[in-house]
């Protein structure tokens, strides 16, 4: 009875995470509710470091993080990583290879820590399946679509299996918004990766570190922040040697350009920028 009281609890905390979500913006509860009530919708849980997706796999749906935290990273033929993004809890992760099919990944995945993440068939929500316009609020996430830690397929009652419905030619509201969400989710990650772009193009560590940290301080709005990175990680994403960062970054201490503490950081007199 207790385990049933907590698997509730949780699939509520889900269900709240996921409204905040940027895929679900402008979304109905119940068309949410629709949506993770889609044929192929499943919750899978992953143990520490163990892969999602690797590369060159095919068919990949669009996931995302319920619990943990996820890299999304490059491998070279000694095992060598370079990290391109991480993904946290609302955030999401192969949604474009979910939306063209047959394409084999160009990226692996791999949990960070243990993690949960929802699995979403994009392709099928947006051009086979309509969101239907009435599902019970009580048992579409509990008991229809959400699947537990052993990932299995998710089980539909017969009632709602006939509440999705074929599209003929045109898409619904609640299509439009997600294909709109969608497209603005793309595009902010083009504008990340243009970003990493930018950090890999300077020539050494510390103007690859620079780079970065005044980007993160443009982001965060503050001298003060938090990176999502450990120390090998944030190497791993800059694509630098983690012995040579670190003295680096104790240089950049010593001159007064910044001080930290594990991941947070604190940007002096906004001088960053002037020392790249």
């Amino acid at each position: 009875m207790r385990g049933k009281k907590q698997e509730e609890q949780r699939r509520e905390e889900y269900l709240k995470l996921l409204r905040e979500t940027e895929l679900f913006d402008g979304l109905a509860e119940e068309e949410i509710l629709q949506v993770i009530a889609a044929p192929g919708a499943v919750v899978q849980k992953f143990g520490k470091e163990q892969f999602i997706y690797r590369e060159g796999q095919k068919n990949a749906k669009a996931a995302i993080v319920l619990e943990g935290r996820v890299h999304i990273m490059k491998e070279d033929f000694w095992g060598n990583r370079s990290i391109l993004a991480e993904a946290g809890p609302g955030e999401m992760f192969a949604e474009t290879y979910s939306c063209l099919g047959n394409e084999p990944l160009a990226v692996s995945v791999a949990a960070v820590e243990e993690c949960r993440c929802l699995f979403l068939d994009l392709a099928l929500i947006l051009s086979e399946t309509a969101i239907v316009q009435k599902t019970r609020r009580s048992g579409s996430f509990a008991e229809n679509q959400y699947c537990a830690a052993d990932a299995r397929p998710c089980e539909m009652k017969e009632k709602n299996r006939k509440e999705i419905i074929p599209v003929s030619g045109s898409l619904n509201n609640a299509q439009v918004r997600l294909l709109g969400n969608i497209i603005r989710i793309l595009a902010q990650k083009n504008l990340f990766l243009s970003k990493k772009a930018e950090f890999l193009s300077q020539r050494t560590t510390r103007q690859k570190l620079l780079a970065y940290l005044s980007d993160m301080e443009r982001r965060t709005g503050g001298s003060t922040f938090r990176i999502p990175f450990n120390r090998q990680e944030m190497a791993d994403f800059l694509s630098v040697d983690r012995s040579a960062m670190s003295a680096e970054l104790s240089k950049l201490q010593k001159e007064g350009v910044l001080e930290y503490y594990k991941n947070q950081f604190t940007l002096l007199d906004g001088s960053a920028e002037s020392k790249i």
